[in-house]
């Protein structure tokens, strides 16, 4: 049940970040297949951290994550007070979806980390009813990774290196 209700939480949050707004601009967000590429040398650390990561799970296991999907030039509504990552990769690795967010400042790691998760326990736990009680994050030098689950979490870290970060909700109002 808690499974189902973060993808959906997921999904929800995504349909709000890229238009949810009043304020919002247009989305300009770029989505490619292979690695971006950027000028930066902070980016450009960073976004080799993100491909390493995805590198590493299709190592482990090649039937996932062979072409993960980059987002880059990415807007966000100011309301959800969300620093802005270099790039966000995404794959399907054991039937879940797993999000690495990379920064070129990893200070945005935890601003990140708290603000899309009280975010998404905003959206999720509504009319006192609690459908989400906390998000897994696995956070490296530069990226934190969204996953589904302790047991992802697990072998995300496993697999990459990296903290797992277990970040609560916020208890209801």
């Amino acid at each position: 049940m808690m499974r189902t209700c973060l993808v959906a939480a997921v999904g929800l949050l995504a349909s709000c970040s890229s238009g949810g707004s009043s304020t919002a601009h247009p989305p300009t967000t770029t989505k490619t297949t292979p690695p971006p590429t950027v000028r930066d040398p902070r980016q450009q650390v960073a976004l080799a951290e993100a491909t390493k990561l995805m590198r590493a799970l299709h190592a482990k296991n090649p039937n996932f994550c062979a072409t993960p999907n980059y987002a880059t030039n990415i807007t966000l509504p100011a309301d959800q007070h969300l620093p802005i990552p270099v790039t966000r990769a995404t794959c399907v690795y054991d039937s879940a979806r797993i999000q690495v967010v990379a920064f070129a400042d990893p200070n945005d790691r935890a601003v990140y980390m708290t603000n899309y998760t009280n975010r998404l326990c905003k959206l999720s736990n509504v009319g006192g009813q609690v459908m989400l009680g906390s998000l897994f994050w696995v956070v490296n030098d530069h990226t934190v990774t969204l996953v589904p689950s302790k047991s992802a979490a697990d072998t995300f870290a496993s697999v990459a290196g990296g903290q797992i970060n277990d970040q609560q909700c916020p208890a209801s109002k």
